[in-house]
């Protein structure tokens, strides 16, 4: 469509601008974000909101790197831009309360 080439070594950033896009992750991340926002929402009794920001306390990992949890990746996604440390999980409990300050927060993330 664009009569690029692989071997023209365009990087894709000039890619994303000529064709005004963003990245497919940071997509995904907005979503992932805007998901978690909608379940902390919910009552309190809901299984989902309960394991929405569990934190494993029991069970042994097999040897190698550690995989990364769903709460590390929100953890890692929040605080990589804005509040330069990880938020445990009550804070983003709190965050989400304030549907303003979430949008931003999930616009600041994903951009």
């Amino acid at each position: 469509m664009l009569n690029i080439k692989r071997m023209d070594q365009i990087p894709n950033e000039t890619i994303y601008k000529i064709t005004s896009t963003t990245p497919l992750i940071t997509r995904v991340r907005a979503h992932q974000l805007k998901l978690l926002g909608h379940i902390l929402c919910l009552k309190d009794d809901e299984p989902a909101k309960e394991y929405a920001l569990y934190i494993l306390s029991h069970g042994n990992r097999k040897p190698g790197r550690p995989r990364m949890l769903y709460l590390q990746c929100i953890q890692h996604y929040t605080s990589k831009e804005i509040l330069k440390g990880l938020l445990q999980p009550n804070k983003i409990a709190m965050l989400v309360q304030d549907r303003g300050n979430w949008r931003k927060l999930v616009a600041t993330c994903s951009a």
